[in-house]
């Protein structure tokens, strides 16, 4: 096909960086109908919301919520010292209060992050299975390739056998 390089490009911009289909035509020089095909017939919307709502990015999302609560309770830290020194009891307790709430989100959050990590945590043999899968195919697909990645697959199986196992 004329356009396949196009075409795979369109997919990384459409599933792993969200692009419109308008401003994916203009950089790979494609109309947005065709776009809108390849997205179609690929089923590259699913793609894109797997990756969207994958667990790495829900993690990640937490993560970056978590930060933010941290923020404000240091915000709120440096306020309450600030309301002490000017004695001004009903603004320390005020401020205590919006702390202990911002305290027990940040804990929900973590134990939901960590529930998260636990339920999403891939086995060892699994990866490996999926892993031995891809090598095995790729051997069929272009043997000089899967020879030229044996070294690479040894130290990548070794690397996740240590993460993993």
């Amino acid at each position: 096909m004329a356009k396949d390089k196009e075409k795979r490009i369109a997919f990384d911009y459409y599933t792993n960086q969200g692009l419109t289909a308008k401003a994916i035509a203009d950089i790979v020089n494609v109309s947005e109908k065709t776009i809108g095909d390849w997205v179609e017939k690929g089923n590259w919307k699913a793609v894109r919301d797997a990756n969207l709502n994958g667990a790495q990015t829900r993690s990640a999302n937490i993560k970056e919520l978590i930060s933010e609560l941290t923020d404000q309770q240091l915000e709120i830290n440096i306020e309450i010292k600030e309301a002490k020194s000017i004695g001004d009891k009903d603004r320390v307790i005020a401020l205590r209060q919006q702390s202990a709430t911002i305290s027990q989100e940040v804990a929900i959050q973590t134990k939901a992050l960590e529930r998260m990590d636990s339920d999403n945590k891939i086995s060892l043999s699994t990866y490996l299975e999926v892993m031995n899968d891809i090598f095995k195919n790729l051997e069929h697909f272009d043997k000089d390739v899967y020879l030229k990645t044996l070294d690479f697959q040894e130290s990548h199986l070794s690397t996740i056998s240590i993460k993993l196992g």
